[in-house]
């Protein structure tokens, strides 16, 4: 009997919120008012997810995509700062900046020098550790019905994630539709009140914290992230189309080593060139 919105005000969940700003202007979705109240309440945080969306035929245009967008978002709330970029998933070649070695380009650097920190770098490709999360390993997962997630799987993963010290824990979705809905990019409503009822839960337990995207970088954490008591602690490859359980996976050239971390825990290891 409630939207997502009041449900998430109601349980206090701090949410990372990626406008378009032409959609915004276009009265697509939520006001920026509305926005505004959320984050009043409940935390998080007002991002930029670009201009259009889409992909861009210059590098001067994607470049205005991402300086533009910040300012759009600033106007339209006057005195808050727009500190987080999320990459769209429309863009490509040297856009889409899923490499170490990309910061260094136009795009990149135009990036680092409009925000405090972006999840360009922690594509679905990523999987442990990266750049704009200087502490912990970091893991995605998206609850829109085309990753066809379960209330029963989404508490197992919570339930993971509550016990795995050092893991930050990224979720996303887009839309919210009504239960049983099989639209894509919109998570189903019951499965977004069973994960805000969860989050709620785990926090309440102090088994977890909740926080928005650039809440997260600039959170102060202890030394021992990433120590795992365990040296068996289970693995996983993410399977396409599948919603996985275990919050560990590796990919490409990243591993994790059995000992030699902070007190001879196990520990994350990315390759020089950082691509994962």
């Amino acid at each position: 009997g409630k939207s997502g919105l009041e449900y998430g005000k109601e349980k206090r969940i701090p949410i990372t919120w990626g406008i378009v700003t032409d959609l915004a202007a276009e009265k697509y979705g939520l006001s920026y008012a509305e926005l505004v109240d959320y984050i009043g309440v409940a935390g998080g945080e007002i991002a930029s997810h670009s201009c259009k969306h889409a992909a861009m035929a210059s590098t001067n245009e994607y470049v205005s995509e991402l300086v533009n967008s910040k300012a759009i978002i600033e106007q339209n709330v006057p005195g808050y700062v727009c500190r987080t970029f999320l990459q769209p998933g429309t863009w490509t070649g040297s856009a889409w900046l899923n490499l170490f070695s990309k910061l260094d380009n136009p795009i990149g650097q135009a990036l680092q020098a409009t925000y405090a920190q972006s999840m360009a770098y922690l594509s679905s490709a990523w999987r442990v550790g990266n750049t704009y999360y200087r502490y912990g390993i970091t893991n995605t997962i998206n609850i829109d019905y085309q990753s066809y997630p379960t209330v029963g799987s989404v508490n197992a993963v919570l339930d993971v994630v509550a016990a795995t010290p050092g893991l930050v824990f990224v979720i996303s979705c887009h839309g919210v539709q009504e239960s049983g809905g099989t639209q894509t990019y919109h998570v189903r409503a019951n499965v977004l009140k069973a994960l805000m009822d969860k989050l709620s839960q785990l926090r309440g337990e102090n088994k977890i914290r909740l926080m928005g995207m650039d809440a997260a970088y600039h959170a102060v954490f202890s030394d021992s992230l990433n120590r795992f008591v365990d040296p068996g602690f289970e693995l996983s490859k993410p399977l396409i189309g599948t919603f996985y359980y275990s919050p560990w996976t590796v990919g490409a050239g990243a591993d994790i080593y059995p000992n030699n971390g902070f007190n001879n825990s196990c520990y994350g290891y990315l390759p020089p060139n950082g691509q994962l």
